[in-house]
């Protein structure tokens, strides 16, 4: 279950939203309310949760002041900014502040519903990823101890391997392209009968 945190400073908004919405059904599980942005910032710290909803008109601290505060202690936090003001500059500005996405009161059930749901996969996606990259943590921390043991059995063997790597860059491009001119002269000189110094084999013999 994914934790939720809802701050509005109308008890019964919250209530509304604990009712409407199928919660468990959505994978999500509210942690906590706060009356304004403070309380909320207090309950992000203990709770740690995943989603925020908030409203943007509260004493103490506002939405837009509670997410721009979110934005830099708690960036990975998703807010979904809940508001009965539907002036452009306030949607501008929650987005700008960090917030997920901007939802109108009164909430309609099935649209808090679709989006809770795209949040649900976001955060599935991420968690995912997460235990893959602690998957291949821990595969590679199960093979440090036997490289470690390797390096000490045979160090003079990692020196010459690390020296070698060192000189191939340059050296080894630079043969590889000798080796290329020299090969096309044998052939262009075989073609017309002639001898080159060095080579061997029919290249040596020329057109006899």
């Amino acid at each position: 279950m994914y934790r939720v945190i809802l701050a509005d400073d109308e008890p019964e908004i919250c209530r509304g939203l604990r009712l409407k919405i199928a919660w468990e059904r959505l994978g999500f599980e509210i942690a906590g309310e706060a009356r304004n942005g403070k309380e909320a910032l207090s309950a992000i710290a203990s709770e740690r949760p995943q989603l925020l909803l908030t409203d943007i008109r509260m004493p103490v601290m506002d939405g837009l002041e509670l997410l721009q505060a979110c934005k830099r202690l708690h960036p990975e936090l998703r807010i979904v900014v809940l508001s009965g003001h539907d002036d452009f500059q306030y949607v501008q500005t929650a987005l700008r502040c960090g917030a997920r996405d901007y939802v109108l009161k009164p909430v309609v059930r099935r649209d808090l519903t679709e989006l809770l749901e795209t949040i649900r996969g976001e955060l599935d996606a991420e968690r995912d990823a997460a235990r893959a990259r602690e998957a291949i943590g821990r595969q590679w921390r199960q093979r440090l101890p036997d490289a470690a043991r390797t390096v000490r059995a045979r160090p003079d063997l990692w020196r010459r391997r690390g020296a070698r790597h060192r000189r191939m860059p340059g050296g080894a491009a630079a043969r590889a392209g000798r080796l290329r001119r020299r090969g096309r002269r044998e052939v262009r000189a075989a073609l017309h009968g002639r001898r080159v110094p060095g080579a061997a084999g029919p290249l040596a013999a020329g057109r006899g």
